[in-house]
């Protein structure tokens, strides 16, 4: 995080200072989680960036090989809303031990959230597995949203090979806003994209950006599905493969690689317009 609508930084090489969303006086919601690198009980976080539809979370807090909060730090998080540890239906008893991981330090990013339809979850779950080849991991939380209970459904995915440590969640919930749930959200992003007209919509930028080998097997595998994508070709060698899911608008993946044969890709001018009538 930067300076950008007047929030100062949170992370340096050292790790989480709360001291700059104290003073800026930023709402937070604390909670108790069970850290999956040695399986202790920690603090986290979560916030929203201003302006935007994302929200930044912090786990495994003062767990080992993390440094304690300060008093302060410590006082300040009590002080916001709290979210409880065994909320709900949440079974903690599930969790992936990652004791092959050396150094918990060095894993700053876990995981990518996002938000779908209750009755999208698993049709969104298999998208996911079959385009970016993810496997699925234990999840907390059932895979059916009981809604008298107000719990959540969840499908937890992760990335293969030297990428493990990243996950992939995929959340269904009851609505925080009932007039702009995220069936609507997803809806709204579903009528602005235009893929299959080749045009770039700017909510495409708001995207999980990810690196590869080549994108000639995500090609493959888009055009199996029948998925539009958008190839481009954003400078000398450095190729993007963009799409969404289909039944999930609102989720956009850039892959992004030195190495594209599959298809011929698009010059990319960031300067052109990007309104995508249909």
């Amino acid at each position: 995080m930067d300076m950008h609508d007047g929030i100062t930084p949170v992370l340096d090489f050292t790790g989480l200072d709360l001291t700059n969303l104290r003073t800026d006086n930023y709402p937070v919601q604390s909670f108790n989680g069970l850290s999956t690198i040695d399986g202790t009980l920690g603090t986290g976080m979560r916030t929203m960036l201003p302006h935007t539809t994302r929200g930044l979370e912090f786990d495994g807090l003062e767990t080992t090989g993390r440094p304690a909060l300060s008093s302060d730090d410590r006082a300040w998080l009590d002080s916001q809303d709290h979210l409880p540890l065994a909320f709900a239906c949440r079974n903690l008893s599930v969790t992936e031990e990652h004791s092959d991981f050396d150094d918990p330090e060095d894993l700053l990013w876990k995981k990518a959230t996002y938000a779908v339809q209750a009755s999208k979850l698993q049709e969104t779950h298999e998208f996911a597995r079959a385009v970016l080849g993810l496997e699925s991991l234990p999840s907390q939380f059932p895979e059916v949203s009981n809604g008298a209970d107000g719990c959540l459904a969840t499908r937890w995915n992760r990335f293969t090979g030297r990428n493990k440590y990243f996950e992939f969640h995929l959340v269904s919930s009851a609505p925080s806003y009932l007039a702009m749930g995220v069936d609507k959200f997803h809806d709204y992003l579903g009528m602005t994209h235009n893929l299959e007209s080749d045009c770039f919509d700017h909510y495409l930028y708001d995207s999980l950006i990810l690196w590869a080998d080549s994108l000639d097997p995500y090609v493959r595998r888009l055009q199996q599905l029948g998925a539009p994508f958008l190839a481009l070709k954003l400078q000398d060698q450095l190729f993007s493969i963009v799409f969404s899911f289909p039944m999930a608008p609102a989720i956009t993946i850039d892959i992004r690689s030195s190495s594209l044969d599959a298809v011929e890709a698009k010059q990319f001018d960031s300067c052109k317009r990007t309104h995508c009538p249909k």
